[in-house]
């Protein structure tokens, strides 16, 4: 897949994940699913679209891009400062997780699957 496509396809899984969670936030039903899987695989999708070269650099790609997410919903009014706060310790580590544990070769067919199947269960 070529970088084009790996950022055309990106963005089409982060439209659907805004979407989600927009939903979400609006009807007022999040917990494990916004501050859990949302940043593991805000995390994950960003380091599939960057490819960075090391497992720190996929870690590190991982937690901004979850900063970013909450600095999103910052700026469009969707939570306020003291939630996104309190949201910061646990979206951070859990953002640079997936997205470390992708970075070694092969483990892209395993851990992601196994991860997404495990959550959509509960």
């Amino acid at each position: 897949m070529t970088t084009l496509q790996r950022g055309f396809v990106g963005l089409l899984l982060l439209i659907a994940l805004v979407a989600g969670g927009a939903s979400l936030l609006k009807s007022g039903t999040y917990g494990f699913t916004i501050f859990v899987v949302a940043p593991v695989l805000i995390g994950a999708l960003a380091s599939w679209v960057v490819r960075p070269a090391t497992a720190k650099q996929a870690a590190g790609v991982g937690t901004l891009a979850i900063l970013l997410a909450t600095c999103s919903l910052l700026v469009a009014g969707w939570e306020g400062l003291l939630c996104t706060l309190m949201a910061l310790p646990l979206a951070l580590p859990l953002g640079g997780w997936l997205a470390y544990k992708m970075s070694f070769p092969g483990s892209q067919r395993v851990v992601l699957p196994w991860f997404c199947c495990c959550h959509l269960r509960a």
